[in-house]
C-alpha cells in the first residue's frame, strides 16, 4: 500500500515540474518579439524576407535574387535599423545573390555575418561602422564589393577571401581587386603587399581602422584614392619605401603626391612640410584628425582646395602665409579661430565666414624654429627641431614679450622643448598644447609657471621629461605618464627619465600611468619605475610614517615634496640599501654614508653622526622645525637645497673638510646667525645659495680662488661680503680673489678683510692714516677705530682711489712726543669688527719706511736721497719733544704745551719785529709757541677795554669772543692757525686796535722762535734746534720734484 501511495506522489511531482517547465517556456517565448518584412529588390519585393528575433539579436534573411538598396542608392533607411543596436548576428540564406547597400550601415553590435556562396553583388557601405565585427568572409563567388563597404569597422582584424575567387583575392588582412590591382579594404592589421600585387589604394580603404598606428605604403603605390585613411585616429607613422616617387611623406606622417605638390592625407603626429613640398592642401587632405587641435599651413602653401578642412574639428588653424588662395568652400568649421598676419587672405576668409580673427603681433625666429604672438595673448611656435637649450639668466627672444600672451601653441613638427624654454613664467603661462611629434621636454622647461592648472603629454612620441621639468608648477593637480615615456638605467641617457620632473608641484593629487608603458607605476600613492627599485614621487602620503620598500634602491631627491607632515621614516626589513635611525633615513653609497632625507617634522636639533660624508640633495628640504644641525668633520659636500627653506634654522657649522656647497643650498634659512664663515676648504658655491637668509649680515669667505656660480642671486642682497683681497691665477699673476670679482660684477656689498694699509702725514700735525677696499654702497658703516692711550676716535672713510675702491681714515693729532705711542686699530662694519691690528706707531712706521727703496716708494732718487735725513730729523724732533714736556703725552694731547715766550721788545729782525704805536689801553705784551699735536704763534696782550679790542692775524679778525685768558691782571692771548711743518719759516704778523684806533703790530715765526733759543744748553734750546732743523728737512722734502705734501702707503 505504501509503495503504491509512494509512486503516486513521485507521478504528481513530475506532472508539477513538467507543468512548471512548459510555463516558463511560454513566459519566455510571450516576452519575446519577432519582427519581420519583405525586402527584396525584384518585383514587390517579396523574393527575400526578413526577420530578426529581440530574444537572440539574430537579423535573418531567406528568399532569392537580389535584395533591395538603402542609402544613396534606394530607400533611406532599411526596415531594420530601428533594430540596429540590437542586432548580434546575421544569417543570409542560400539563394540571395546580393546584399544592399546600407544593409547593415551602423549595426555597431553585429559580432558575426556569413556571406554564402552564390552572393554575388556586395553594396556600397553594406557593413559599414559594424563596430564589433571582427572578422569577414568573402566567398568565391562575389565579383562586385561598393564603395566603402567595410569602412568605419573599428574593431575589423581579419578579412577573408576565398582562394577559388577569381575577382578579388585577400593578403595581409586587405580585399584586393586582383585585375585592377587595387586595395578595396583593410583593417586594424592590415599589412599591404609588397610584391606588386597592389598598385593602388581605393577610396576610404582604411577608414575608420582606429587601431591602426603605423602603415607602410611600398614602392609599389602609384595611385591614392580620397580619405583612405579618415578616422584612423591612432595613425601616428606612414612609412613610404625608399623607392616610391608618386608618393611620399618625408618624415613627417603625411600623403603628399610629389607630381601635384599637394596633401592628400595626414596622420595625428603628421606635420605639412615646411621645404616647399607641398603647396596645395587636397580635398578632405585635413579632415577628421582629432589628436590635433591646431594646425600650421606653412608659407610655402600657396592653394586651399575646396573641402580641405571638411569635416575636421581644429580648435586653431594657423596661415603663415599673407597670401595663400582659400578656396571659399575650404569648409572651415565657423568654431575655428583663424590666425594670421593683418590684411592677410586669411583675415579675408575669416571675415567672410564668420570665424574669429587673430593677428600678429610680435615674431621671430631661433634655429629651425618660428615664433608668433598673437592679439588674443596666444604664441604660436612652428617649424621642425628644437626650442634650443637656455641657461638660467640668458634672455630668450621672445621674453620681452611676455606680458603679451598667455596661451602657447607648439606646433607639430616640433620635437623638442629645450631646457628653460618657458622657465620662471610664473603668472604668465596660463594653457600650452603640445603636439604629437614632441619627443622631448627639457630641463626645467616649465619651472615656476605657477598659473599652468593642466597639461597633456603626447602619448606615443614622448620618450624623455627633463629634470624639474614642471618644477614648481603648483596649480597642476594631475599627471598623465604617456605609454611612450622611457625610463633607463644607463647613465648616459638618463635625461630621457622622469628624475624630478615633479619637484616643488605642490598642487598635485593624482598621477596616472598609461596601461601601455611598460617604464612606470603607481603604488599606495607612490610613483615609481616599473621595477619598484626607483621611488619617483610621493603625491599621496597615507599617515605620518613612510616605509621604503626593500625593493627600492634609488630615492629621487624631490619624491617626498609634497610629504609636509612627514615625521618619520622606517625601512622594511630585508633592505639592503637604506637604514633609518632617529627617523632619519641613510643609506651606504661607494662614497661612504649618506644622509638621504630627514622627515619634514624634524624638530630641535640633529647631531649628523660622524661616519656621514654625503649630505644629500633637498635632504632637510622645508624642515621649518629645525633649529640647529651639528656637521660632522667627515662631510665634503653640502649639496643644492640641502637646507632649503629651513626657516627655523639659527645654528649650522661648515666643517673644513667641506669644498662644496650646492644651488639654493641655504635658501630661506632666514634665521641663521649674523655671522658665517665660508671655510678655506669650499672650492665651488652654487647659484642661490644663500638667497633668501635675510638674518645673514656678513659672511666670511675665507678661500681667495672659491668658485662662485655666474648669477646675480647667490648672497643675500643686504649681506656684507668679508672677502680675500687676491689670488694667483692659472697664469702665476696676482689678481683680485674670485669673492672680489663676484661682488664688484653683481654690485653686491663687500669689504676686503685681509688689507689694511698705512701711511703717515706730516703736515700740521702727524697723522696716521688706515686704507680699506671695500665697496661705495657700505661706506657709511664702515669706521675704523683708533685707540691710543686712554683715548678712542671712530674715523669715517674718504675716498682714496675710486678705481680701487680703496678708502682712507685719518687719525689726526698725534704730538710730537707721541711718535711711539702704540696705536690699536680696528676696522669695523656697521658694529662687526672685521679685521684689528694691534700696537703699531709712528715710529715703527718710518722705520719701516726706511727700509724701503726708492722703486718700491716710487720716488724720484732725489726725493728719496732727502727721506732719510727727514725721518731722522723727525725722530730727533720728537725726542726733544718729549724731553722738554717730560713724556707727559697723556696731558699733553689735551691741554698743550706753551714755550717760555719773548717779552714784548722793540728790537726788528726780518720776520721777528714790533712795528706802529703802542696804545695805553690795548698793547701787546709778548708771544711764543704752542706745542701739541699741532703747533701755533700764541701772541700776548694787555687791554683794558676788552669789547672794543679788536685783533687781525692775517685775513682773520678776532674779537672778545675768541680770547684766552691770560694769568696777569687785563692779560689775554690769541693763537694762529696750525702751522705746517714746511711752514715754519711762516711769519704770522698780529694787529691790534681799541675802539677804531690801530696800535701795534706784531710778527713772529717758529723759525724766530728756534733762533731764539737755539744757542741754550737746556732741553727748549735742544728743542729749538731739532725744531728747526725738522721744518728744514720737511720743507726740501716736500718740494723736491715738486710733489708735495709726504705720505707713503705701506702694507
Amino acid at each position: 500500500m505504501e509503495d503504491e501511495m509512494m509512486k503516486k506522489h513521485w507521478k504528481l511531482l513530475l506532472l508539477c515540474v513538467a507543468i512548471a517547465t512548459i510555463m516558463c517556456a511560454l513566459c519566455f517565448s510571450l516576452n519575446a518579439v519577432n519582427y519581420s518584412g519583405k525586402c527584396g529588390g525584384e518585383g514587390d519585393g517579396s523574393n527575400i524576407t526578413w526577420s530578426f528575433d529581440t530574444d537572440t539579436g539574430l537579423l535573418k534573411f531567406e528568399g532569392t535574387g537580389k535584395m533591395a538598396n538603402y542609402g544613396p542608392d534606394g530607400n533611406l533607411l532599411c526596415p531594420w535599423h530601428r533594430h540596429a543596436n540590437d542586432i548580434l548576428s546575421v544569417e543570409i540564406g542560400d539563394g540571395i545573390t546580393t546584399i544592399a547597400s546600407c544593409a547593415f550601415y551602423n549595426c555597431r553590435n553585429i559580432t558575426s555575418v556569413v556571406i554564402p556562396e552564390g552572393v554575388t553583388t556586395i553594396g556600397d557601405s553594406a557593413f559599414s561602422a559594424c563596430d564589433n565585427l571582427k572578422e569577414i568572409y568573402i566567398p568565391s563567388t562575389v565579383a562586385r564589393i561598393g564603395t566603402r563597404t567595410f569602412s568605419l569597422n573599428i574593431g575589423l582584424e581579419k578579412i577573408t577571401v576565398s582562394e577559388n575567387n577569381p575577382v578579388f583575392h585577400s593578403d595581409g588582412n586587405c580585399i584586393i581587386e586582383t585585375a585592377t590591382k587595387t586595395l578595396l579594404s583593410g583593417c586594424n592589421t592590415s599589412v599591404i603587399p609588397t610584391d606588386g600585387s597592389v598598385t593602388a589604394i581605393g577610396d576610404w580603404a582604411f577608414s575608420g581602422c582606429k587601431k591602426l598606428s603605423s602603415i607602410v605604403i611600398p614602392d609599389c603605390i602609384t595611385s591614392i584614392g580620397e580619405n583612405p585613411f579618415v578616422f584612423c585616429d591612432n595613425l601616428s607613422t606612414v612609412i613610404f619605401g625608399e623607392g616610391t616617387t608618386t608618393y611620399y611623406n618625408r618624415d613627417l606622417n603625411c600623403f603628399i603626391s610629389t607630381n601635384e605638390s599637394k596633401l592628400i592625407a595626414i596622420c595625428k603626429n603628421g606635420v605639412i612640410p615646411t621645404d616647399g613640398s607641398v603647396t596645395t592642401i587636397g580635398a578632405r587632405a585635413l579632415s577628421y584628425v582629432p589628436e590635433l587641435p591646431s594646425i600650421n599651413i606653412p608659407s610655402a602653401v600657396t592653394q586651399i582646395d575646396a573641402g580641405a578642412f571638411s569635416g575636421s574639428s581644429f580648435e586653431k588653424v594657423f596661415f603663415l602665409s599673407p597670401d595663400v588662395i582659400i578656396d571659399g568652400g575650404a569648409d572651415i568649421p565657423a568654431s575655428t579661430v583663424i590666425y594670421g598676419d593683418a590684411g592677410s587672405t586669411a583675415e579675408s576668409y575669416a571675415q567672410a565666414h564668420g570665424n574669429t580673427f587673430a593677428k600678429v603681433l610680435y615674431s621671430g625666429s631661433i634655429y629651425t624654429i618660428e615664433w608668433r604672438i598673437y592679439d588674443n595673448k596666444v604664441m604660436l611656435f612652428s617649424g621642425c627641431g628644437t626650442t634650443g637649450n637656455w641657461e638660467y639668466n640668458s634672455e630668450k627672444p621672445w621674453d620681452k614679450y611676455k606680458e603679451s600672451f598667455s596661451d602657447v601653441v607648439v606646433g607639430e613638427g616640433i620635437t623638442e622643448l629645450g631646457d628653460r624654454t618657458f622657465y620662471a613664467y610664473k603668472k604668465v603661462l596660463k594653457s600650452i598644447t603640445l603636439p604629437n611629434t614632441l619627443e622631448y621636454i627639457g630641463a626645467s622647461v616649465f619651472s615656476d609657471c605657477t598659473a599652468l592648472t593642466e597639461i597633456k603629454l603626447p602619448n606615443t612620441s614622448l620618450t624623455g621629461i627633463g629634470n624639474s621639468a614642471f618644477g614648481g608648477c603648483t596649480g597642476i593637480k594631475h599627471f598623465h605618464i604617456p605609454s611612450s615615456v622611457h625610463y633607463t638605467p644607463d647613465i648616459n641617457a638618463i635625461q630621457y627619465n622622469i628624475t624630478n620632473s615633479f619637484s616643488s608641484c605642490m598642487g598635485i593629487e593624482s598621477i596616472t600611468v598609461d596601461w601601455m608603458n611598460t617604464y612606470y607605476r603607481t603604488e599606495d600613492g607612490i610613483l615609481y619605475n616599473l621595477d619598484k627599485s626607483v621611488m619617483l614621487f610621493v603625491y599621496a602620503l597615507d599617515g605620518n610614517t613612510l616605509t621604503i620598500p626593500k625593493t627600492v634602491i634609488n630615492i629621487q631627491s624631490s619624491a617626498l615634496d609634497l610629504c609636509t607632515e612627514l615625521e618619520r621614516f622606517e625601512c622594511e626589513e630585508g633592505s639592503k640599501y637604506y637604514t633609518a635611525a632617529d627617523g632619519v633615513l641613510y643609506s651606504n653609497t661607494s662614497q661612504g654614508k649618506m644622509l638621504v632625507m630627514a622627515p619634514k617634522k624634524l624638530a630641535g636639533k640633529l647631531v649628523v653622526p660622524d661616519d656621514v660624508t654625503i649630505v644629500r640633495q633637498n635632504a632637510f628640504n622645508s624642515c621649518t622645525l629645525l633649529t640647529e644641525v651639528q656637521l660632522p668633520a667627515s662631510l665634503t659636500k653640502i649639496d643644492g637645497a640641502t637646507f632649503r627653506f629651513c626657516s627655523s634654522l639659527a645654528k649650522i657649522n661648515i666643517p673644513e673638510s667641506v669644498s662644496y656647497i650646492g644651488q639654493r643650498a641655504f635658501e630661506g634659512c632666514s634665521s641663521l646667525p649674523e655671522v658665517l664663515t665660508i671655510t678655506k676648504s669650499v672650492k665651488y658655491i652654487g647659484e642661490y645659495a644663500f638667497n633668501g637668509c635675510t638674518s645673514l649680515k656678513f659672511i666670511y669667505i675665507e678661500p681667495d680662488s672659491v668658485e662662485i656660480a655666474s648669477a646675480k642671486i647667490v648672497f643675500p642682497y643686504d649681506a656684507i661680503l668679508i672677502c680675500p683681497k687676491n689670488r694667483v691665477n692659472k697664469d702665476g699673476e696676482t689678481v683680485s680673489s674670485t669673492a672680489v670679482e663676484h661682488a664688484i660684477q653683481y654690485g653686491r656689498k663687500y669689504i676686503v678683510r685681509d688689507y689694511l694699509n698705512n701711511s703717515a702725514t706730516l703736515g700740521k700735525d702727524f697723522s696716521y692714516n688706515i686704507y680699506a677696499l671695500f665697496s661705495d654702497n657700505i661706506k657709511d658703516v664702515v669706521k675704523v677705530r683708533f685707540t691710543m692711550g686712554g683715548f678712542t676716535e671712530e674715523v669715517s672713510p674718504a675716498l682714496a682711489n675710486a678705481g680701487e675702491n680703496k678708502y682712507k681714515f685719518v687719525f689726526r693729532g698725534i704730538a710730537p712726543q707721541q711718535l711711539g705711542d702704540f696705536i690699536n686699530v680696528e676696522l669695523v662694519c656697521d658694529g662687526n669688527v672685521i679685521k684689528s691690528i694691534k700696537n703699531v706707531s709712528l715710529k715703527k712706521y718710518f722705520e719701516k719706511l726706511l727700509e724701503c727703496d726708492a722703486n718700491t716708494l716710487q720716488y724720484s732718487e732725489k726725493k728719496y736721497s732727502l727721506l732719510k735725513p727727514l725721518i731722522y730729523d723727525i725722530f730727533d724732533y720728537c725726542t726733544a719733544a718729549q724731553k722738554f714736556t717730560g713724556y707727559k703725552t697723556d696731558t699733553l694731547i689735551n691741554a698743550g704745551y706753551e714755550g717760555m715766550g719773548t717779552a714784548y721788545s722793540a728790537v726788528t729782525t726780518t720776520d721777528n719785529k714790533t712795528t706802529g704805536t703802542k696804545l695805553e689801553n690795548a698793547h701787546f705784551k709778548g708771544k711764543t709757541i704752542y706745542f701739541d699735536s699741532t703747533n701755533k704763534i700764541v701772541f700776548y696782550f694787555i687791554t683794558t677795554d676788552v669789547e672794543n679790542t679788536v685783533l687781525t692775524i692775517g685775513d682773520k679778525t678776532y674779537t672778545s669772543a675768541d680770547f684766552k685768558k691770560g694769568t696777569a691782571a687785563n692779560e689775554y692771548k690769541i693763537y694762529s692757525d696750525d702751522v705746517y711743518a714746511t711752514e715754519f719759516d711762516k711769519v704770522f704778523t698780529c694787529t691790534i686796535s681799541c675802539n677804531g684806533v690801530v696800535g701795534e703790530s706784531v710778527s713772529y715765526s717758529i723759525k724766530s722762535y728756534a733762533y731764539s733759543k737755539q744757542d741754550k744748553n737746556d732741553k727748549t734750546g735742544e728743542l729749538a734746534r731739532c725744531t728747526y732743523k725738522y721744518g728744514v728737512s720737511a720743507f726740501n722734502f716736500a718740494n723736491a720734484d715738486k710733489t708735495g705734501g709726504f705720505e707713503g702707503e705701506l702694507d
